[in-house]
């Protein structure tokens, strides 16, 4: 009974869950060994000296676990810069603000 009041009070599937992800997450995506900017090509499972240990270490599980900036597939600032200070395709795009009596008077 104490086994069993202990698994429904720690609730071990969750922490299991959790420690489960961590462990696919560093096994899965630290890839090191990169022939380009992109393509790693050796696992986790492929460390065997400590000079592998030390080259894991820093191209693949530190970059994972400190991210300093998200990569993204197209570059993000160009496809917005045809909105940059209010034009878009060489059109200026603005507000045209009316005073209160000047719309009562039907003057727009």
């Amino acid at each position: 009974s104490y086994a069993w009041t202990a698994i429904l009070h720690e609730e071990s599937e969750n922490v299991v869950a959790v420690e489960k992800s961590i462990e696919d997450a560093i096994m899965q995506n630290t890839p090191w060994e990169f022939s380009n900017r992109y393509i790693g090509h050796k696992s986790f499972q492929d460390v065997s000296t400590r000079v592998d240990f030390w080259s894991w270490l820093n191209m693949g599980f530190l970059p994972l676990t400190f991210v300093q900036g998200w990569e993204l597939s197209e570059n993000y600032d160009s496809s917005y810069k045809e909105f940059e200070n209010g034009t878009r395709i060489g059109q200026k795009i603005y507000q045209e603000v009316y005073s209160l009596e000047d719309s009562r008077r039907g003057m727009l």
